[in-house]
C-alpha cells in the first residue's frame, strides 16, 4: 500500500514566490524516509499541506486512500505530526496533556490510560508524568510531541526537523528512540538538513531544494552510486529527457544525475575507459557539445552536495 503520495504538488505565496514547485513522490507504507534539504527546500511546507494545516496551490497530496484536501478527516486520523517547534501549556503535567490530546481525537479514557503509560515509556519520560511541563528542557518538551505523535498509534508519522536546536544530548535521545520506530510497522517521514542523522535513522531518503525533487531512493541505492567511479561532464547545451534516457541505456553506464542545466555526472560500472568514450561520443553525436569532463569518486555527503549547491 502506497501511505504518502504527492502529483505535481505545488504552493505559492503571493503569486510570486512558489514553495513548492510540481513535487512528486511515492512512500511505500513501513517505509522510514529521510526528508533532506537545505533551510528553505520546501519541507515544512510539504509537511503542513500533509497534515492539514495549509492548502495547495495547485497538485494533490494523498495518505493511504484519503486526499489531504477532500478527506482531511479520514486522512489525518491516521497521522502523527511532531512539529519543529512544539508548544504546551507550562502548567499541565505530561499525562494531562495526553490525556486532553487523547480526548480530542476522539480516544476513550481506558484506552487513554493503557496507552498514555506506553508511549512515555517509549519516549524516556515514565517517571515524568507528573511532574509541569514548566520545568522541561527543550529536549525533553520534543520528547514529549513525540510522545504526543504517537498516542493514537498512527500508521504514519511526520517529524519536521525533531532535533533542530537541540544539545548532544538531546539529538542521540530522539534519535534512539527513532530507530525504536524504525522497525514498527509505522511509516516514518522525517524532514531534516542533517544527512549523518538521516543515514542513521531511516532506510530512504528524498532530495528536495526549491520545491523539487532531486532525488528518491533507498539510502544503500543513493550511497552506491555515491561512491561508484563516475564522470562529471559540463555541456555546452542543456540534456533534454530523451537524450538522458538513451545516455543511461549506454552499455556500462549505472545510472545519470542532472547536476545543474547543463552539468551531468555519469556513473559508471565495469570497463571505465571504454564507457567513457561511449558516453562522450554519444553526447557529441546529439549535438550537445562537452565543454569539459572530470573523472568522480563521490561520498554520499558531496552528492548531496552537488544537488543542493546549485542554486544556493
Amino acid at each position: 500500500m502506497v501511505a504518502i503520495q504527492t502529483q505535481d504538488l505545488c504552493k505559492s505565496y503571493g503569486g510570486k514566490f512558489r514553495a513548492l514547485d510540481g513535487l512528486s513522490i511515492t512512500i511505500e507504507d513501513g517505509l522510514s524516509v529521510g526528508y533532506l534539504g537545505p533551510n528553505g527546500a520546501g519541507k515544512t511546507t510539504t509537511m503542513r499541506i500533509l497534515t492539514g494545516l495549509i492548502r495547495p496551490s495547485s497538485g494533490k497530496a494523498m495518505v493511504e486512500d484519503w486526499d489531504i484536501v477532500k478527506d482531511s478527516r479520514r486522512a489525518l486520523s491516521i497521522i502523527g505530526y511532531v512539529p519543529e517547534v512544539p508548544e504546551f501549556y507550562g502548567v499541565l503535567t505530561p499525562t494531562e496533556t495526553l490525556s486532553f490530546l487523547g480526548g480530542l481525537r476522539g480516544m476513550n479514557r481506558g484506552d487513554l490510560r493503557e496507552r498514555i503509560p506506553e508511549v512515555l515509556s517509549t519516549v524516556g519520560l515514565e517517571e515524568k508524568g507528573g511532574v509541569s511541563i514548566a520545568g522541561f528542557s527543550k529536549g525533553m518538551k520534543q520528547r514529549l510531541a513525540l510522545a504526543c505523535g504517537l498516542l493514537h498509534r498512527p500508521r504514519i508519522l511526520m517529524l519536521d526537523e525533531p532535533t533542530s536546536g537541540l544539545d548532544p544530548r538531546g539529538r542521540v535521545e530522539i534519535r534512539e528512540v527513532l530507530k525504536s520506530l524504525k522497525t514498527s510497522e509505522t511509516t516514518l517521514f522525517v524532514s531534516s538538513h542533517m544527512l549523518a542523522e538521516i543515514q542513521e535513522v531511516c532506510s530512504h531518503i528524498a532530495i528536495i531544494n526549491h520545491g523539487r525533487m532531486l532525488a528518491f531512493d533507498s539510502i544503500d541505492k543513493i550511497a552506491g552510486d555515491a561512491r561508484s567511479e563516475g564522470i562529471q561532464i559540463s555541456l555546452w547545451k542543456q540534456l533534454d529527457e530523451a537524450s538522458a534516457k538513451s545516455l543511461s541505456e549506454i552499455e556500462g553506464v549505472r545510472g545519470v544525475t542532472q547536476l545543474g542545466d547543463r552539468e551531468i555526472l555519469v556513473l559508471i560500472a565495469g570497463d571505465s575507459a571504454a564507457t567513457e568514450e561511449r558516453v562522450i561520443r554519444h553526447l557529441l553525436d546529439r549535438g550537445l557539445g562537452v565543454k569539459s569532463y572530470a573523472q568522480s569518486n563521490a561520498s554520499l555527503e558531496s552528492l548531496y552536495m552537488r544537488l543542493v549547491g546549485r542554486g544556493e
